[in-house]
């Protein structure tokens, strides 16, 4: 890692905590105030993440304010997602960059989600590039310990699923379920169904009421981005391969193994787009695989075989600001996500 860019890593990780851990009226910020209260003093709840009400009762027994216990949370899943960047790719501070223009707004909101994302994300370096048994059991007591925090993190479970069987294969196995979920979201029958079988109180409530189906405009700005991000991480696997095949480079089985389990899993994520409408589950989940693609791109993209990767870069970085510009504008509740924590940081004024 050269020593600008490890310099640059830091400076963003660091102005990452600084935006998160000194704003306090961002959005949702006073549930967890009322979460912390709540968990800080009294006994496990069974109904709620153990480990986010184990983290709080132990900020109760050091006797913190909510304040003190955010600052210090805030640390963890930067942390966490700095060294997933630092142990898969040499471009640290390109794929922070990213992060920080999206999705570490809204990310930065929705506290323990940031976590268990953070957590499943050090988790994959461990499958990414391995087929040994002792690196599974490690990416599932990643995702064991995510779940503690945010039950979504179980889906990440499918990136074993990815990694596992080859493109061909999933491609006809998400044509199926394309078909089924279409059929599940035009019938008004089905979808309360489906909401009853399954025992988790607030995931059925995601399915048969009204008052958690999504902003029309905040699934239009996070589905025109997940399609924007797949053919930049597809054209940049193929490139990688044409230009670094035949080299000598000793990390091309591994970077290409880590392009072709991010792709396949991005496929898995697009054709549970229409399912968007229903489920803001399913929009967090896209928001954590996110980290993945920007690592792969960024091994990819800055490999020195390949030229011109500043052009390239300047794609990425337009295709997300142009995004970030329709978060921006909207009315919907992403955009007065990230506003909120670009204005109203007490440290910074």
């Amino acid at each position: 890692m050269k020593k600008k860019s490890k310099m640059l890593f830091m400076m963003v990780l660091l102005w990452m905590w600084i935006l998160m851990a000194f704003n306090y009226t961002r959005a949702d910020y006073g549930m967890y105030i009322q979460l912390y209260q709540k968990y800080s003093t009294s006994s496990i709840l069974y109904d709620a993440e153990i480990l986010f009400q184990l983290l709080c009762r132990f900020g109760g027994i050091l006797k913190f304010d909510y304040k003190t216990f955010y600052a210090l949370y805030s640390i963890l899943p930067i942390l966490i997602s700095g060294l997933a960047i630092k142990k898969t790719t040499k471009n640290v501070s390109i794929v922070a960059a990213c992060f920080l223009i999206f999705p570490f707004a809204i990310d930065a909101a929705q506290m323990r989600h940031f976590l268990a994302v953070s957590l499943v994300t050090y988790g994959a370096t461990f499958i990414l590039v391995s087929d040994k048994k002792i690196d599974m059991i490690k990416f599932i007591i990643c995702n064991l310990i995510a779940i503690g925090f945010h039950y979504s993190s179980a889906f990440f479970l499918l990136l074993i699923f990815a990694k596992k069987l080859n493109e061909t294969t999933i491609k006809r196995l998400l044509k199926v379920l394309l078909v089924v979920e279409v059929l599940m979201i035009s019938s008004n029958k089905v979808i309360p169904l489906l909401g009853d079988l399954i025992p988790i109180r607030k995931l059925n409530a995601y399915f048969v009421s009204s008052r958690w189906r999504i902003e029309l405009v905040d699934v239009f700005v996070v589905s025109f981005f997940q399609i924007m991000i797949f053919p930049i991480i597809y054209f940049a696997k193929h490139i990688y391969n044409v230009n670094c095949k035949e080299t000598s480079d000793p990390n091309y089985e591994n970077n290409i193994r880590i392009l072709n389990t991010v792709i396949k899993f991005d496929y898995i994520m697009l054709f549970l787009l229409p399912a968007y409408f229903y489920n803001m589950e399913l929009m967090r989940i896209f928001r954590g695989t996110l980290l993945l693609n920007y690592i792969g791109i960024s091994i990819a993209f800055y490999h020195k075989n390949i030229k011109n990767n500043v052009l390239v870069f300047g794609d990425i970085v337009g295709c997300s600001l142009i995004y970030c510009y329709f978060l921006i504008i909207h009315t919907g509740t992403i955009g007065t996500t990230i506003l909120d924590l670009l204005k109203r940081n007490t440290l910074i004024g």
